[in-house]
Formats: C-alpha cells, structure tokens, sequence
C-alpha cells in the first residue's frame, strides 16, 4: 500500500520508490519508514513556500488544488484566496528574512500528518525595522494510488 500525500510529484515519487525499493512489510515497517521520511519532505515543501514569498506562479504549484486555510482575519480561504492572502502579505514587509523553526509533527491516523512550526518574518515596514512572529499548523491527508 503506497500513500500519496497533497505534497509535489517529486516527494510523493521519493517516497514511493523508497518503499518499494525497501521491501517492508506494510503492517510493521512501513509507518515507521513514513514517519522518517515525510518530516524532511514536509519541511522542505514549507522551506519553498516560504521562499516563493508573493510569487503567484511558484505558490500554485505549492499549494494544492483542494487547499483550505484560515486567513489573517480568521476567514475561510480556498487556493486563490490563500495565494492572493500570500502575494498581499510579502508585499506589505520589504528586504524581509523568513526562518521556520521547531517544527513537530503527529500522525494521528494512517492517512493524516498534522505539522506545526514557528515562522519569524524580519524586514522593513514603512522605514521601520519589524519581526513578525507565528505559529503554523497543516494537516496533510493522504490519499490511496489510483485515486481510491
């Protein structure tokens, strides 16, 4: 059984060939193997978010199509909105620096990885020097190959 999770093509594949080229049984090794692997590949999917800043192209092929998230005022945000949210966001705070840090992960299901971290925002605002401070939380639902 291979999971594929709302990640890029290219984790999912990593992910995929590792397990079939690992030879463990499904039951036993297998949630281990994926508890090891996913962490450093959710962490680098975040890292480029970061990185894609207000870039409209780079965040649409982040961010997938079935995306849901909670905007600054507490609304709810389908993929467009979330990007649109983004690209206002990185323009507002110039010259700026993004570090994410103490990054936990859960799995409390089989098919769902939850992620939280702290992510600082260091930059120029109006002539004024700020930092920006927050706490992020995704869940990652997987789903079976083939669509199932």
């Amino acid at each position: 059984m291979i999971i594929w999770f709302h990640v890029p093509r290219i984790v999912v594949h990593q992910f995929s060939q590792t397990v079939l080229n690992s030879r463990l049984t499904p039951k036993s090794s297998i949630w281990i193997l994926r508890f090891r692997l996913l962490p450093k590949a959710l962490i680098a999917l975040d890292k480029e978010w970061a990185e894609a800043g207000g870039d409209a192209a780079k965040l649409d092929k982040i961010i997938g199509d079935s995306a849901l998230a909670i905007g600054p005022k507490g609304e709810a945000q389908d993929k467009q909105q979330l990007i649109a949210s983004n690209k206002a966001a990185s323009t507002d705070v110039t010259t700026a620096t993004y570090t994410a840090d103490e990054y936990k992960f859960d799995m409390p299901s089989s098919d769902v990885v939850v992620m939280t971290h702290r992510g600082t925002t260091k930059g120029m605002q109006n002539g004024t020097e700020v930092t920006e401070s927050h706490r992020s939380r995704t869940y990652f639902r997987s789903r079976m190959a083939g669509g199932r």
